[in-house]
């Protein structure tokens, strides 16, 4: 009788050593961000090499799915593990102060501001689309604090440029816990009148969740 492969759980952790990150804020105040990405470009083909479970599913789902050219396939793999690794390192750029390399456009933003001159507090209810976390540290307003739900146990070096970095946009982190406890400091931000912002396309495992078309 066959016994089922365990499978490695996702952690929600940001990858890489404590070394590491903060090599890469100490690259990004001496050198642009495009620097980064051209490390990166040479490093994506090891890392797909070496971490053949999560490539292969993605080579599958475009050869399958999409029904593209082996070749294609694996050029749109490629592609699919840069463009993340962009996104990450954007992070980190903006962590070391490099925000003048950034332009937002924002769609919509009227019905943000609207709601900003409200006495009611709000939800922005976002989605992991992009790098959407970089709104958080480019964008600012000072007439409502922003309670942000996060993963709570992410990387220390992580946490730490979070909070210091979001703080000055007007933006506080509330972690997930245990207990359950984040639960009542976003009720009262709400009952405060403030706003609470939250990713709400990944339950992390929970059984509690709510299907809603947007």
């Amino acid at each position: 009788m066959a016994t089922p492969t365990k499978t490695k759980d996702w952690t929600g952790r940001t990858g890489g050593s404590t070394l590491g990150q903060k090599a890469l804020l100490f690259l990004f105040h001496f050198h642009n961000v495009t620097v980064g990405y051209v490390i990166l470009a040479l490093v994506v083909p090891f890392y797909m090499l070496f971490a053949r479970k999560g490539y292969q599913a993605i080579y599958r789902y475009f050869r399958r799915r999409h029904g593209y050219f082996w070749l294609k396939a694996l050029c749109k793999t490629y592609k699919n593990h840069f463009v993340f690794g962009q996104c990450m390192l954007d992070r980190f750029a903006v962590y070391a102060n490099r925000r003048n390399f950034f332009k937002v456009e924002i769609t919509g933003n009227e019905i943000f501001y609207r709601l900003l001159d409200s006495e009611k507090g709000f939800v922005i209810a976002s989605s992991h689309v992009g790098n959407f976390e970089l709104s958080g540290y480019l964008l600012r307003q000072d007439k409502k604090h922003i309670h942000a739900i996060v993963y709570g146990d992410e990387a220390k070096e992580v946490m730490n440029r979070r909070t210091a970095t979001l703080g000055m946009n007007n933006v506080c982190m509330v972690p997930v816990s245990n207990d359950m406890s984040h639960i009542f400091t976003l009720n009262e931000a709400l009952q405060k009148g403030e706003i609470v912002s939250m990713p709400c396309d990944r339950n992390f495992g929970s059984a509690k969740a709510w299907s809603a078309i947007f």
